[in-house]
């Protein structure tokens, strides 16, 4: 799972643009399968806006999270 709750909000925005961009701007692993670069934009796209409106919610950490 990606720790993405500690990110500002312009970061997450332009990683959002960079995903939108058709992934061409993402890093696809070599050691991700065929299937797992097909799937690895719309699963970063996922992390990034739960991690959004868990900000925008007012909760800065995932559910169970502990604090440092």
């Amino acid at each position: 799972m990606l720790n993405l709750h500690n990110l500002t909000e312009e970061v997450r925005r332009k990683m959002l643009e960079v995903i939108e961009a058709d992934g061409s701007g993402l890093y696809l692993s070599p050691r991700l399968t065929e299937d797992g670069k097909k799937a690895y934009p719309a699963l970063l796209r996922e992390a990034v806006e739960k991690a959004q409106r868990r900000l925008v919610g007012g909760t800065t950490q995932p559910s169970g999270a502990n604090s440092r």
